[in-house]
């Protein structure tokens, strides 16, 4: 074969090849049409959590976007955002930080179905941020805390009297997600401790707040007038102070006394209890059905203030019972109520309602 005949069936295979592969070489030249249909395929607006894909589509063709981070399964289709003329739009939201997506566009029109290739872009790396930090209701022995993560976290808080030794832990009331509560307690009045949140998201990142503190209010004596004044400034430079008020706190001999003792919401076989103490008691309920024999207790759903509530259950229908309270406070008063009595719904009673005409008048009913 010479020259000629070589370069001839040379130029014939290079033909042929682009014949059979059209798409192959015009990806390799650039072109962004990645189908006869779809074209123009791009992610952009890409954040850490988000990202808008953009085609065009061929006039009659209705585009669906699929996206998952398995290549192999991109999950149910989606449809587009918005669209102008054969544009389309498709915004995609929840992503997770620093994670690569898969996805591909399907168009189809009555039964004819065209697919893009499978793209996949990756989403920004977002740091976790403690805000907020905050400790709030200090008491002499016992405080919360509060703060917040710009994404969902685990988190904790230590604290202590040395700033480089926070060597104790507060107790979790909410975490997980991007509010986080809690609380110390067996503090020591006067005292300023420090404290420091730490916290790590799903992603691996971890982070730790600044070093804040608190202080503990002091031990109040008993039987003491007490004088206190609000102070405020504002960003404007204003600066106002309110007026001087007092408190006295309680004398060791100020006598305990317990009032307003019920029970109510009486059914069959269940009641609630109320009574309150004129200042802060911790205190119990005893019942039975002998008042020289109160040898029951109430669950407790209230107590250590000055509002007490308690409830029983699993009681006897259509019985007598009787109770008695008895508080005490951190003075070492202690005091008992008298004796006071309820009685439970009979069965039958819990069967009947009253009907009321509209004149006021009215007749029981059993109810069936």
């Amino acid at each position: 074969m010479n020259a000629r005949s070589k370069f001839g069936l040379a130029v014939f295979i290079l033909l042929l090849m682009m014949f059979i592969f059209p798409l192959a070489v015009g990806a390799a030249s650039g072109d962004t049409k990645v189908s006869k249909v779809i074209g123009q395929v791009q992610a952009s607006s890409i954040t850490a959590s988000g990202a808008e894909i953009s085609t065009i589509v061929t006039k009659g063709y209705t585009p669906k976007l699929y996206l998952g981070t398995d290549p192999g399964n991109l999950g149910i289709g989606m449809g587009y955002t918005s669209q102008s003329g054969s544009q389309y739009w498709f915004k995609v939201t929840g992503l997770k930080p620093g994670t690569t997506y898969y996805y591909q566009l399907e168009a189809t029109s009555g039964k004819k179905i065209e697919k893009s290739g499978v793209l996949s872009f990756t989403t920004l790396s977002e740091p976790l941020i403690i805000t907020g930090v905050q400790a709030y209701s200090t008491g002499t022995t016992f405080t919360k805390f509060e703060w917040s993560t710009n994404h969902n976290a685990t988190s904790a808080l230590y604290f202590g009297v040395d700033p480089l030794n926070l060597d104790q832990t507060t107790m979790m009331v909410e975490d997980g997600g991007t509010l986080h509560l809690a609380y110390a307690d067996q503090l020591t009045p006067g005292t300023t401790y420090y404290y420091q949140v730490v916290a790590k998201d799903d992603y691996g990142n971890y982070v730790k707040s600044e070093v804040y503190k608190f202080t503990t209010l002091d031990q109040l004596t008993p039987g003491t007038t007490y004088y206190y004044q609000v102070v405020a400034k504002d960003d404007y430079g204003n600066y106002v102070k309110s007026e001087v008020y007092k408190f006295t706190t309680l004398s060791l001999s100020d006598p305990l006394i317990i009032t307003g003792v019920q029970a109510y919401s009486t059914g069959t076989t269940f009641t609630k209890f109320e009574w309150s103490t004129n200042h802060n008691a911790t205190s119990a309920l005893y019942f039975g059905v002998d008042p020289l024999n109160l040898d029951q207790t109430t669950m407790m759903v209230e107590d250590g203030g000055t509002l007490h509530l308690a409830y029983a259950d699993q009681l006897t229908p259509g019985t007598t019972y009787y109770y008695q309270v008895v508080a005490k406070d951190d003075y070492g008063n202690y005091v008992k109520s008298e004796v006071y009595k309820f009685t439970t719904l009979r069965s039958a009673d819990a069967g009947y309602h009253l009907l009321l005409s509209s004149r006021g008048k009215g007749r029981l009913r059993q109810l069936r």
